[in-house]
């Protein structure tokens, strides 16, 4: 059977490559400890939750304690986070803790998955934190987890992976390994920015000579009008205020207008500072600033996990738009990061977002991978993956009523 989903791809059931089945088999998943913790109990593991942090396969700052505790304190949804927890009991102390992933039930009946990874708005990445010396250990105990507290015939649905990355291959040697069925679906990209790219020396590239004479002549252009300054803050003193100064360029602008911009949302406002300020005092955050004679004019958030970074917001003011100044930011923070030893930048973005892909050849490629928690047929993943098929379109359809509604046009 063959799901298509709004984006043009399709769904079917996949396979691991040969040479990764081997990986589901090693280690002892079977010493592994699992338990289920409401999310208003995760700051009393906060420090074990940092240590995993720093072991993990791959990084995500979204569900890293500092970003995922402020979310789940100021961020009201329909389902509260549960956080899934597996530890080893042969681990040195402050390091027994091995894996971490944060769910949420999906649908109460029906068809459809029943449960997945936390997500909303402001994560960009679903990936769980593994510890990296036994990830598809883990992933087999937390499906063993939600096997004996669900049922054998939950399908759950792990949200936003890098369909690329060491989880992603995880999950294809279980369902390779142990019968478990398994499809991919929603599968898109973003503009990621890496070392190895083509540009000499600093891996930064507009994609064409032409784009990159086309911003030195904006950057001219603007300026004729003042002394432009670029700044990327760290301190923790000085983030604070620049993040405000954030806040209102943002409220400043279209996102203003719509009526989305944090500030005009008292939760989301004190959501988005909580989370930024704790970033800031463990050193994961920067604010990347363009000035214009001491008057900010572009400003870009920027999250850390381990040695990889997220462009998390940018804002700029409209009133110099036909300069580029967040084109012009972007540049200057691709440089600082990679210099600063950063290995890879992800953009956020939504796939076609011409502005980033314009600067940054490399590509995340992301996707849900929905699994059966227990082996099986594949009868219902597929029932499960055609009836969120038919949820998205409707939502898509809902959101361009919406939009039109509300004349925006972008």
């Amino acid at each position: 059977m063959t799901v298509w989903f709004p984006d043009g791809t399709r769904s079917t059931l996949i396979d691991a490559p040969p040479d990764l089945a081997a990986i589901a088999c090693r280690g002892r998943p079977g010493g592994l400890s699992t338990g289920f913790v409401p999310a208003q109990q995760m700051a009393a593991h906060r420090r074990d939750w940092r240590s995993l942090e720093g072991r993990t396969a791959e990084p995500n700052v979204f569900f890293g304690s500092e970003f995922a505790l402020a979310t789940s304190c100021h961020i009201k949804g329909a389902h509260p986070p549960i956080f899934l927890l597996v530890r080893d009991p042969a681990r040195p102390a402050g390091e027994q803790l091995v894996g971490l992933m944060p769910i949420v039930a999906e649908r109460a009946g029906g068809d459809g998955p029943a449960f997945g990874t936390w997500r909303n708005p402001f994560m960009a990445l679903g990936t769980p934190l593994l510890d990296r010396n036994c990830p598809t250990d883990v992933i087999l105990a937390m499906l063993g987890a939600l096997e004996a507290r669900f049922s054998c015939d939950t399908v759950f649905a792990f949200r936003s992976l890098d369909s690329e990355g060491i989880v992603a291959d995880g999950l294809r040697a279980i369902a390779r390994t142990t019968g478990r069925p398994l499809a991919q679906s929603n599968t898109t990209s973003r503009a990621m920015l890496l070392p190895a790219g083509p540009a000499p020396g600093n891996g930064f590239a507009a994609s064409t000579p032409k784009k990159r004479k086309e911003l030195g002549r904006l950057r001219r252009r603007l300026g004729e009008l003042g002394k432009i300054e670029f700044a990327l803050t760290d301190d923790y003193a000085s983030l604070r205020p620049a993040f405000e100064r954030f806040l209102h360029l943002e409220v400043a602008g279209w996102k203003g207008g719509r009526g989305t911009a944090l500030l005009q949302d008292p939760g989301l406002a004190a959501f988005s500072r909580s989370a930024v300020w704790t970033l800031a005092k463990a050193g994961e955050a920067r604010i990347g600033q363009l000035s214009l004679d001491g008057t900010p004019i572009a400003s870009v958030v920027v999250l850390v996990a381990e040695r990889t970074a997220y462009l998390w917001k940018i804002a700029y003011d409209e009133s110099f738009a036909k300069f580029g100044p967040g084109v012009m930011l972007i540049e200057d923070v691709s440089r600082t990061l990679l210099k600063d030893g950063i290995v890879a930048v992800d953009s956020c973005a939504q796939q076609g977002n011409r502005m980033i892909e314009g600067l940054w050849s490399g590509v995340r490629r992301l996707a849900d991978f929905h699994i059966g928690v227990a082996p099986g047929p594949d009868d219902g993943l597929m029932r499960a993956i055609e009836a969120e098929s038919h949820r998205a379109q409707w939502r898509e359809r809902a959101k361009q009523f919406y939009r039109r509604c509300r004349g925006w046009t972008h």
